[in-house]
């Protein structure tokens, strides 16, 4: 399922973008200009809906590099976007992956997002990136199957929160101050039994702040706590 938040008023978008290697607001190359135009319309469309577009940082996926990878990058997008209704859906896992494949800061990443940042996907990994092995099974973005990274601890494990390598209580207090929107738990379905700790994990670390606070107009106040499949029931 879709990781919805404050009434379906947040909607995460997972679309095909330019690839690295240009600086995305300087540069005059038509894929950013066209990537930044897009957007802006996107922006305009859910504005006169009522509702806030979330686009979500990413890792490698098989040879495919965008500026999603990045999370300061996606940044600099969104704010050369420039609209209200265009915001970051920050992956704490796929930034945790990508600052060790790609080699940046992730304390960074995670500041960097945060003028822009309205949803947020919590799980954990190991921070190893998936590699390749010849006549091993592969997915449809090139990658090991499933099964297979779990055996070897690579890749996104959709771990809960705290039993992977995430610094987890190092960022959150760059985080909290100013996010007041749902922390959504993406957990994989085969640590099911885990849910319920992992609620309690982040709760632990936010403390019981109201949340309806400083959301949108017409928001609920529904709790903010929320866990989800990534999967969509499509797993091993």
């Amino acid at each position: 399922m879709e990781a919805f938040g404050m009434e379906n008023q947040i909607r995460t978008n997972h679309s095909r973008s330019p690839p690295v290697g240009k600086d995305p607001v300087d540069s005059e190359g038509s894929e950013w200009t066209e990537e930044i135009e897009r957007l802006k319309r996107i922006g305009e469309y859910a504005e006169k809906q009522g509702i806030t577009v979330a686009v979500e940082n990413i890792f490698r996926q098989g040879t495919e590099r965008t500026y999603r990878i990045d999370p300061c990058l996606l940044a600099e997008v969104i704010q050369a976007v420039g609209s209200s209704a265009v915001g970051i859906c920050f992956d704490f896992g796929h930034a945790f992956l990508s600052a060790q494949e790609e080699g940046f800061s992730y304390t960074d990443a995670v500041r960097a997002v945060l003028p822009h940042l309205v949803h947020v996907h919590v799980h954990d990994n190991l921070g190893i990136p998936t590699s390749r092995r010849p006549g091993a099974s592969e997915d449809g973005n090139g990658r090991q199957a499933s099964w297979m990274r779990f055996v070897l601890g690579e890749g996104d494990l959709h771990l809960p929160p705290g039993w992977g390598r995430i610094p987890y209580d190092e960022v959150l207090p760059d985080v909290i101050p100013s996010y007041r929107g749902v922390w959504m738990m993406e957990i994989h379905p085969r640590f099911a039994e885990a849910y319920e700790g992992a609620i309690r994990w982040i709760k632990s670390r936010v403390g019981n702040r109201n949340f309806s606070q400083g959301a949108s107009e017409g928001a609920s106040n529904k709790d903010p706590f929320e866990t989800t499949d990534p999967y969509q029931g499509i797993y091993p």
